[in-house]
């Protein structure tokens, strides 16, 4: 969804000059309106993660896999440009899980 929404931002700025547009001149545009759904979409999956996150940290893992779930969560989570060691750290973690968990089926 994201990837459509570049994609068309990129043809309207490229075709129509869409960044230098007025508001009222984009939503005039008939690809606007996709661009303006997939906004919508895109927010309201922001919300809904949100809403997620804050509940994650509530509930027990009750195995090694849901253990790797909350610790891929926090990897990307925690954004290793703004704290590059925290996320080696969780990423590591992730590692040494995996490494000394038995593979399922």
């Amino acid at each position: 969804m994201a990837r459509r929404w570049s994609r068309l931002e990129a043809k309207l700025a490229r075709e129509h000059n869409y960044l230098k547009l007025s508001r009222r001149q984009q939503r005039a545009l008939p690809e606007a309106r996709e661009l303006d759904d997939i906004d919508d979409q895109l927010e309201e999956l922001h919300d809904q993660q949100k809403t997620l996150l804050a509940v994650l940290p509530t509930l027990a893992a009750t195995s090694a896999l849901g253990l790797a779930g909350k610790l891929a969560v926090a990897a990307f989570e925690v954004c290793p440009e703004e704290n590059e060691e925290a996320h080696h750290l969780i990423a590591s973690i992730l590692r040494d899980l995996k490494a000394i968990t038995p593979a399922t089926a």
